[in-house]
């Protein structure tokens, strides 16, 4: 996760690799055998663990499964997914390196995304969640939501689930309508009578195009539920919500059982201090990754917790300072990551993708801009370390993912948004045997003449 890799020979790499992509698809990995391969980890974010894979047996697999994956169009709205991501780094004999991050419909190559094949991206998460032996217990959060069905099901142990989220914004308006409301979907059958049932009430189309304020379409979204992917006994659970300000965002940040055998939903109402005043709906899409394991007869409660903006600046402590000619500004520290410790585990969370905050940004004017010259520098606080460039056109689209602040140099005449992302090294926790961090992305405007 952590290689710093040229984006422009990446760039030529994936092209000549991807030239002949078309619907069918292309594997850009189907010549790689087990001799080829010197060393393999797996990364899973979270729980922010790798693991060095070794055994012969092990390697074959992974190496089969790497065979498979099938890839189409580079597709950035992956980016703005939520959920575990598995990547997977294999060094060849040759020195070379192959980097794959499995989530779902999409495929992060090399750290560029695509569109994929579902079920072999599936296979690779499967196998690299295989290897963990204990879930982090994160705590029971409080019994005092109000229950949306009832349950006779034995009491289990509390304990939290991975998962994968997408997060809808499906404008629309019914008189009367009470939120959250909550559906279990077990077919692609029920998934089509959702969709019929509710188009005439909320935006549930696709989008052509995805804007500031706006996210992929629902059946965008709907397209990795298809009737394999439940016949794999895998469920799915919607979520409805309504905000009285568009500006408002969300994250599931756990999924548990409690002492009662309840599902607790935890979803952040992330909140920023400046709103618009119109209303908007959502879809958020929940995958629990083990499977089926929410049944009809279950209680669901959905712990709605507000929190301020995960933009919120360190006070006076930014993370990096930029020298360029004879200007020097403070980028602005919007937050990106998290894992702390519980005293029981790590809980990890994700801000706010910064595409569907830009805008909000500007319009409060925080991100200084600065002008290109060839002495440009970083300077990074205590326990900062540089991690990626992420590098925006004046409309807020990624244009695509730096490693190198020397490609700054290559870029045309024009203006540009560029975040900076930082990892910010916190305590380290002698019983995990880990540091605690933050991750930021550190924003500002970049004019090259």
């Amino acid at each position: 996760m952590k290689r710093i890799i040229s984006f422009l020979i990446t760039l030529i790499v994936l092209c000549s690799i991807l030239s002949g992509c078309s619907k069918t698809g292309t594997k850009p990995l189907t010549e790689l055998k087990v001799d080829d391969v010197v060393s393999a980890d797996i990364t899973l974010m979270p729980p922010n663990t790798t693991i060095t894979i070794s055994d012969p047996a092990n390697l074959e697999q992974l190496v089969a499964l790497l065979n498979d994956i099938i890839l189409f169009e580079q597709d950035d709205a992956g980016r703005q997914a939520e959920g575990q991501l598995v990547t997977v780094t294999v060094t060849r004999a040759d020195g070379s390196t192959a980097s794959v991050g499995a989530y779902g419909s999409y495929i992060f190559y090399n750290d560029i995304c695509y569109r994929a094949e579902y079920e072999p991206s599936e296979a690779l998460n499967a196998f690299g969640n295989s290897f963990l032996t204990e879930l982090p217990d994160k705590g029971t959060p409080p019994e005092t939501e109000e229950s949306l069905s009832t349950s006779n099901n034995d009491v289990p142990e509390p304990s939290s689930y991975y998962f994968e989220a997408q997060y809808i914004r499906t404008n629309g308006y019914v008189d009367g309508a009470s939120y959250p409301v909550v559906t279990l979907i077990e077919s692609k059958e029920e998934l089509d009578a959702y969709y019929e049932a509710n188009r005439d009430r909320y935006d549930l189309e696709r989008h052509d195009a995805v804007y500031s304020d706006q996210t992929i379409g629902f059946l965008d979204a709907c397209d990795r539920y298809d009737k394999e992917y439940f016949d794999e006994e895998r469920n799915l659970v919607l979520i409805l919500l309504e905000e009285p300000s568009g500006s408002n965002r969300h994250e599931i940040t756990d999924v548990r059982r409690n002492d009662k055998g309840e599902w607790v939903i935890t979803i952040d109402r992330i909140l920023p201090e400046c709103g618009t005043d119109d209303m908007a709906e959502w879809h958020l899409f929940l995958e629990i990754q083990m499977g089926n394991v929410i049944s009809r007869d279950d209680t669901i409660i959905v712990n709605l917790k507000n929190t301020g903006s995960t933009s919120a600046v360190m006070d006076e402590n930014y993370p990096i300072k930029i020298t360029s000619g004879e200007s020097s500004i403070y980028p602005y520290p919007h937050f990106k990551y998290s894992e702390d410790w519980t005293g029981e585990g790590f809980l990890c969370a994700d801000g706010v993708p910064v595409g569907m905050t830009l805008s909000e940004f500007l319009a409060e004017d925080l991100l200084p801009a600065v002008p290109y010259s060839d002495d440009f520098a970083v300077t990074y606080a205590e326990n900062v370390t540089f991690r990626s460039i992420n590098l925006y056109n004046t409309a807020f689209e990624l244009l695509g993912n730096l490693f190198d602040f020397a490609d700054l140099a290559t870029l045309e005449a024009g203006e540009y948004y560029l975040g900076i992302v930082v990892n910010e090294q916190g305590a380290y926790i002698e019983e995990a045997k880990q540091y605690e961090c933050t991750g930021w992305e550190c924003l500002f405007r970049l004019i090259v003449k």
